[in-house]
């Protein structure tokens, strides 16, 4: 399930879990969606992430630093792109293509999640 162009303007801020990486969010949502492939499922523990596909350029970090993230399971997302975490807790906050000027947000670090609209 997912859905493309322009859904809605938000502004909203996010944080990892220990609250040493916080974040904020001003811009159009261009999509969302879920993901269940191998390497999402590794990098957040769970079966279907929810996430917002945003622009880079909406996406400002406001305190701390993020590390990088190479996964290894070989397949869809660890193939085309790299995870953006907390060095601190390893709250994965986005995962970001190797092209292009979008990233995905996940969900459950957004403060306000009720920008997401999709049902399970």
């Amino acid at each position: 399930m997912s859905t493309s162009g322009v859904v809605k303007t938000i502004q909203t801020s996010g944080s990892c879990h220990c609250g040493k990486v916080e974040y904020t969010v001003s811009g159009s949502i261009l999509g969302q969606s879920y993901c269940d492939c191998k390497a999402c499922q590794k990098a957040t523990g769970t079966l279907k992430v929810p996430f917002i596909t945003v622009s880079r350029d909406s996406f400002s970090l406001t305190q701390g630093e993020l590390s990088i993230v190479h996964g290894s399971t070989g397949v869809k997302c660890d193939n085309y792109g790299v995870w953006y975490h907390c060095p601190e807790c390893g709250t994965n906050l986005y995962w970001a293509p190797h092209q292009g000027e979008q990233i995905d947000i996940l969900v459950g670090t957004l403060d306000d999640v009720s920008v997401f609209n999709l049902k399970a």
